[in-house]
């Protein structure tokens, strides 16, 4: 920390003050000769001192991957149902075998959304990704599962063979 606080003074007040007498100054306030050294090296290391960062907490990374797995599944719903408005000016709208599978397209193609916003944040925030991801994954087996249960329930009905 003291290292930090030396680059910081030595940055500061160069402009207004030689190197040595800045170098003087410190050695008056107390500094050890080490740390002076090596804000020294620092500095003309190009001035950025040395910061840790501690990694995130648990609840940090649960956090943000929650908010990616909400974002994920309301930016699903809300391209399904745009899709929909999108589809429906274009054929009268009925759950049939050919109105379910184009339902399924459809909501299949409104995954390529989450899993593209995925892609661009997987560098940046990549707990808040991962929460798109989840999301991606939990949406798909939840539609895989309609889809059978569908099919099973309805199949025999519409003339599918299961």
């Amino acid at each position: 920390m003291a290292i930090a606080d030396i680059t910081n003074y030595i940055l500061t007040h160069k402009s207004q003050y030689s190197l040595d007498a800045l170098v003087e100054e410190l050695r008056r306030a107390g500094y050890p000769e080490a740390e002076i050294q090596q804000a020294m090296t620092q500095e003309r290391a190009g001035g950025v001192p040395d910061t840790q960062f501690s990694a995130p907490s648990f609840w940090m990374k649960a956090g943000q991957w929650l908010l990616g797995l909400v974002g994920g599944v309301a930016l699903i719903l809300l391209s399904c149902w745009l899709l929909f408005f999108v589809r429906l000016p274009f054929s009268f709208f009925r759950i049939s075998g050919s109105g379910f599978i184009q339902i399924l397209f459809f909501s299949l193609l409104s995954l390529v959304v989450p899993v593209a916003v995925y892609i661009s944040m997987r560098k940046r925030s990549p707990y808040v990704a991962r929460g798109f991801l989840s999301a991606v994954v939990l949406v798909f087996g939840i539609l895989v599962l309609l889809m059978f249960v569908f099919l099973f329930i309805f199949g025999g009905r519409m003339g599918y063979i299961i």
